[in-house]
């Protein structure tokens, strides 16, 4: 008789899936929308770009703001691209699940589970990541 998924999880389990979305929520308000949110590195940078944008609007010559500009873009594009190899890469685990539980038995630190529940693990970490692929990194309410 096989056993659904929701009766394979433990309390555990559900603790730590309750925890990590907590965490998820609490990081996200305080990284962009707390008082302190504008203190951090990527506040003060955001504000550091936004005075040079104002500068940059005053100077004729701009063939180092071009310069900085295309470094930016090469920042994102290695964490778009960085992205995608992960998520390519948690693809082919799912492909070849049955030889990473193996694999994994092994350890001496890890106990046996399910199929289901390793494909539900692989399938919440694809989802963080494709999340983080559609978000870009720094501030985009401003």
């Amino acid at each position: 008789m096989t056993t659904t998924l929701l009766q394979e999880l433990s309390l555990l389990d559900y603790l730590a899936l309750g925890w990590f979305f907590i965490c998820w929520a609490g990081y996200s308000f305080f990284s962009e929308k707390s008082t302190l949110a504008n203190q951090c590195l990527v506040g003060v940078s955001h504000a550091y770009r936004l005075d040079w944008a104002k500068q940059m609007l005053r100077r004729e010559v701009r063939i180092v703001d071009s310069a900085l500009v295309g470094n930016l873009m090469t920042s994102v594009s290695f964490y778009a691209n960085t992205t995608i190899y992960i998520i390519a890469g948690l693809i082919a685990v799912m492909g070849t699940l049955d030889k990473t539980m193996s694999a994994a038995d092994v350890l001496p630190f890890t106990h046996a589970t399910g199929r289901s529940l390793w494909e539900l693990k692989l399938l919440l970490l694809l989802g963080i990541f494709i999340f983080a692929y559609f978000n870009l990194p720094g501030r985009s309410d401003n």
